[in-house]
């Protein structure tokens, strides 16, 4: 299923400069998939940090909304609550 919808990224995306960026002054969080193979949890737990973020951990892999849809659901509406 994902393969059927995924596609590339307009460049724009990861080279135009964003002006004020909201996790600078917004709650933040950052939801770490303990089975993710690409980042690292340290590498992961290094962003979250650096930006100050509410870390919530959850034993599932790189594609959490379709393997736990609950947790992902669940931090969402725990971050709403704080803004």
């Amino acid at each position: 299923m994902l393969a059927a919808v995924q596609r590339s990224i307009p460049p724009a995306c990861i080279t135009v400069k964003v002006a004020k960026p909201l996790w600078k002054t917004l709650p933040t969080h950052y939801f770490i998939a303990l089975e993710e193979r690409m980042i690292t949890e340290v590498t992961q737990v290094f962003m979250a940090e650096r930006m100050k973020a509410k870390i919530v951990r959850s034993e599932t892999d790189h594609t959490p909304s379709v393997t736990a849809p609950a947790v992902v659901v669940e931090v969402i509406l725990n971050a709403i609550t704080e803004l």
